[in-house]
């Protein structure tokens, strides 16, 4: 391989030429006289490609040769495949699918004589000027004594015209060819028949690129026959051009906007003939040329000057009459008006005398000579007789309302004077009476009693900047000074001014203040009449102040509740008082009522359920308070619906209390009361029906569950006939929500699930009427089509569709990547070129720039 690289001089072939070797081997063995990949190196620098036949077997080195410098490696089978093999390598291999024209840059050096010693750098030797012809580089002036040849100096094609003519000449492709068989010695003529029949026969499809389905089972009675159902190939073919015409189109021009429209008159319209086009174009000339003209005789009537849509005679303000400077305060006065008719009369009037346009120009020629005091140049002008007595009429009109106004400007001057001199005698001393002033001695009482006034109201009102208090007399001294609605003010202002983001420590402060109002409100509830609306205040007030510090507001309620625990303790069968009610609710409105541990809620929630069940009922006005108590719990089980058996114990109690109840019938708890007539201090005796409740109750949550079913069986013992009306509205509302609650609900006992015995799926044989047996599907009725068959098909056809939609979007994906991915590679292709000429051009200029510099130095 090195000895046939040395010998076809492979290194000095042009970059553009492709070099390619073919190596026949019938060996198993080389013999290498130096490196092997050595010279596999050697020809991948010179970019050779090798391709090797081999006639007996697979060699590792001839498979690594091929593979390196890009060529083919066969294993022939007989000679049929040899020679196949052999003409696939006459096809020259594609060099580039995009190749694209590049520029060479030449030079064309004069064949001139030498007069003076000079060095050949083709020889490499000094010649003489006896022998000397030679040629020099244009662009570094180095001798060369033959052509073509490429300069060692500036890199530059050194060619002569006519050589590079021959080359272009060469190089140009021949025109197709028909081949002919010469071997009898005479050309024969084609026959035009058989040239015809043969146009006509349809083409060949390479039976490669046709698509076959495979029976995948065996009928009885048919053949099986395999015909093509489609080409794939050109299918694909066919989808490309598409999207070649269409996405294609369509990324190149993104971005693109502008559309350009042929406004030309006829043209493109072949159903135009030449003289209408050019009749149209001439008349379009025409039009275009008097445009203006034509714009003022499509006008019929008089034109009319337009402002903002509005004629100049309608404008509101040049109806509004001009006065002059000098007569502004003479309202009366109408000679130096202008209004619109005067103008339009003025302007537009076209000449044409009449009564109206002279009233109008006389009133324009009074105006102008006020405006310009043009005396002469007015009265120079040749007027109509009627305008110049108009005229005279204006100034002598003028002259005696300017003689008036002197006369009153005198008169007055005079009586000035005269005044002045009647106050300096003191003529009339005796006729003014002194008279004091009161309102200026009154007026600084005034003001103070004003001042006292808002003074006294300043008090009233609250003020805006509080002290902290810093204990509890400070903190209960301030809020009984003050009404329910004040002290919630008076809590939020106190809240604003020590917000912890003001100042550092103010989270302390206010968690102080805390403590203090919530001790507040525990002494409000202690009270014999208690303050709801106020607890109400303060418990927003609490409420505010706990979400800056919940952990401490968590910690006071716990010890508060740890007081209440504390004397249920000491008498745990008394019944608790409003300050625990208080307490409860105040926890409601703190804290979240959930189903989860909670460090205040859920004691509290317990305790309050204990108290339920071991408070003992005394009389009726215990009765009262536990059921507010179990109002408060049922608002705390709203949400999570939570069973309390200690409620629904006491309100079965209640019920048998209300009923003429037996010996043997006892309450389910010991609280209540045992002995007579205690135990039934609920049974109404007397007749009640007449009483009138003054406010109907709200109706308590019932529980929707059977929990409430045995209250049912008290309910209607109830001795109903002397209960008021309004009592027994809502006992019968009761009744019949707990009878509907408890039959949705029932109760079922635990039992193991029953197990369906699953039938087996009897199968009837379907006779078809126009069943075939020659096709493998029959043809079904379609009068017997049901609905659920239409639409099991058509979701049939519609999942087809979807998946061949999803398909296409998929390949038009693709198609755009492709685009954008070449798009690319040409950019950078291009960019690379771009670069790589600049570089080039670079060199030669460094080149130019060393050898003036070395030309000078050698000068």
């Amino acid at each position: 391989m090195s000895r046939v690289q040395k010998s076809l001089h492979f290194s000095s072939y042009p970059g553009h030429a492709s070099r390619e070797l073919i190596l026949i081997v019938a060996s198993l063995s080389t013999c290498d006289p130096s490196s092997i990949f050595g010279t596999f190196e050697l020809l991948k620098r010179y970019r050779i490609r090798c391709s090797v036949i081999s006639l007996c077997a697979e060699v590792f080195v001839f498979k690594k040769l091929c593979s390196i410098t890009s060529g083919r490696h066969n294993v022939v089978l007989d000679s049929t495949h040899f020679e196949v093999v052999l003409n696939e390598h006459t096809n020259p291999p594609v060099s580039s699918r995009n190749a694209e024209s590049s520029v060479v840059r030449m030079g064309f050096p004069a064949h001139e004589s030498i007069d003076f010693p000079s060095f050949c750098l083709c020889h490499q030797s000094e010649i003489r000027p006896p022998d000397g012809r030679g040629f020099f580089c244009p662009q570094c002036g180095a001798r060369y004594c033959s052509l073509p040849v490429e300069c060692r100096i500036c890199k530059l094609t050194l060619i002569s015209a006519p050589q590079l003519a021959r080359s272009l000449h060469n190089l140009l492709p021949l025109p197709v060819f028909e081949e002919v068989d010469t071997t009898e010695g005479m050309v024969k003529r084609t026959n035009n028949k058989e040239v015809k029949k043969s146009a006509d026969q349809p083409t060949k499809l390479n039976p490669f690129e046709l698509k076959y389905n495979r029976a995948k089972h065996k009928i009885l009675g048919t053949k099986a026959v395999s015909a093509p159902c489609g080409a794939p190939g050109l299918s694909k073919k066919k989808a490309f051009e598409n999207r070649a015409r269409t996405l294609a189109v369509e990324w190149k021009e993104r971005g693109k906007r502008n559309k350009i429209i042929d406004q030309r008159i006829g043209e493109g319209n072949g159903m135009v003939s030449n003289d209408e086009y050019i009749s149209k174009r001439f008349t379009a000339e025409r039009l275009k040329f008097f445009k203006a003209a034509n714009s003022e005789l499509a006008n019929d009537g008089e034109e009319k000057l337009t402002h903002r849509g509005r004629e100049l005679t309608e404008v509101g303000k040049y109806d509004r009459t001009l006065l002059s400077d000098e007569d502004d305060d003479d309202d009366e006065r109408g000679g130096g008006n202008i209004g619109a008719n005067v103008v339009a009369a003025i302007h537009f009037g076209g000449g044409i005398a009449s009564s109206a346009e002279n009233a109008v120009l006389k009133r324009f020629l009074e105006f102008y000579l006020w405006k310009f005091n043009h005396i002469d140049l007015i009265q120079s002008i040749c007027l109509h007789p009627f305008y110049e007595k108009k005229l005279a009429k204006t100034k002598q009109q003028r002259y005696d309302k300017k003689l008036a106004r002197d006369e009153r400007e005198d008169a007055t001057e005079r009586l000035d004077e005269k005044w002045n001199k009647i106050r300096q005698t003191d003529a009339i001393t005796g006729f003014v009476k002194p008279v004091k002033d009161k309102s200026i001695i009154d007026r600084p009482k005034k003001e103070k009693d004003d001042y006292d006034h808002l003074k006294e109201s300043e008090n009233g009102v609250l003020p805006f900047v509080v002290d902290l208090p810093q204990k509890y007399e400070n903190l209960k001294k301030l809020l009984d000074t003050q009404n329910d609605a004040d002290c919630e003010i008076i809590i939020k202002r106190l809240i604003k001014l020590y917000h912890p983001s003001l100042r550092e420590g103010n989270k302390s402060r206010l968690s102080r203040l805390f403590i203090l109002l919530l001790r507040y409100y525990d002494d409000l509830s202690k009270e014999r009449v208690s303050k709801i609306v106020l607890l109400g205040y303060i418990a927003r007030g609490l409420y505010d102040l706990m979400k800056f510090n919940v952990e401490n507001s968590a910690r006071c309620m716990r010890a508060l509740l740890r007081q209440q625990h504390a004397l249920h303790t000491h008498a745990p069968r008394q019944m608790f008082t409003f300050r625990f009610i208080a307490f409860l609710k105040l926890v409601s409105t703190l804290y979240p009522m959930r189903d989860v541990f909670h460090p205040v809620v859920s004691p509290t929630f317990a305790f309050a359920c204990r108290l339920v069940s071991t408070a003992r009922i005394c009389n009726i006005k215990d009765i009262a308070r536990m059921l507010l108590m179990v109002k408060m719990l049922s608002s705390f089980i709203e949400e999570n619906k939570r069973y309390l058996p200690e409620v629904i114990a006491f309100l079965h109690g209640v019920f048998l209390m209300a009923v003429e109840n037996e010996d043997n019938e006892r309450c389910p708890s010991a609280t209540f009361p045992i002995s007579l007539p205690h135990r039934r201090m609920l049974f109404v005796t007397d007749d009640c029906s007449s009483i009138e409740i003054p406010s109907q109750l709200d109706a308590t949550q019932v529980f929707d569950d059977n929990i409430d079913r045995p209250l049912l069986s008290l309910l209607s013992r109830l001795p109903r006939n002397h209960y008021p009306i309004q009592l027994l509205t809502e006992l019968s509302a009761l009744e019949s929500f707990i009878t509907a609650q408890s039959s949705r609900n029932s109760l079922k006992q635990l039992q193991r699930p029953v197990k369906e015995k699953k039938m087996l799926d009897m199968l009837e044989p379907r006779f078809e009427e126009n069943y075939d047996i020659e096709k493998a599907h029959y043809t079904k009725n379609i009068a017997k089509k049901s609905k659920k068959v239409e639409i099991k098909q058509l979701t049939k056809k519609y999942k087809k569709e979807l998946r061949g939609t999803v398909r296409e979007l998929r390949r038009d994906n693709q198609f755009l990547n492709r685009e954008k991915r070449q798009e690319m590679l040409k950019n950078d292709k291009a960019r690379k070129e771009k670069t790589k000429w600049l570089i080039s051009t670079l060199q030669g200029q460094e080149s130019e720039y060393k050898k003036n510099i070395y030309m000078k130095h050698k000068l």
